[in-house]
């Protein structure tokens, strides 16, 4: 159970983390100083969401690639099953698809669904 536990808890323990929520409260009191350049700030924030926008669209890539290989395998599978109906049964050969088709399906969803990303404080 704790194998789903950690993929269903966004971030993990990241929220509780003492660094994390001091930098947390600090970005609500920070007032920058009018004399001091701030673009690297900008920069940065800018290179960084750049960062994980690929990531995510290499990702969302990937979950899509799984759901044309499970698709295709059952495609496949079906059509065995099909030819093989004497050896395996009618209802054999349909739980079988069935349960593929949900777990593409659950397996497609679960990967596609969006997820907060947030950068740990950098010291």
């Amino acid at each position: 159970m704790s194998f789903l536990k950690h993929f269903f808890s966004p971030l993990g323990s990241i929220f509780t983390d003492p660094e994390y929520q001091a930098a947390y409260r600090f970005k609500d009191v920070f007032l920058p100083d009018k004399d001091k350049d701030y673009e690297w700030v900008a920069e940065y924030a800018r290179f960084t969401f750049d960062q994980l926008q690929k990531a995510n669209d290499t990702l969302d890539k990937k979950s899509e690639s799984i759901m044309r290989v499970l698709g295709g395998g059952s495609g496949l599978l079906s059509l065995g099953a099909v030819l093989n109906l004497t050896k395996i049964g009618v209802a054999t050969a349909f739980g079988l698809l069935s349960a593929l088709a949900l777990v593409a399906v659950v397996v497609a969803v679960w990967v596609r669904v969006p997820q907060n990303t947030l950068l740990p404080p950098i010291g």
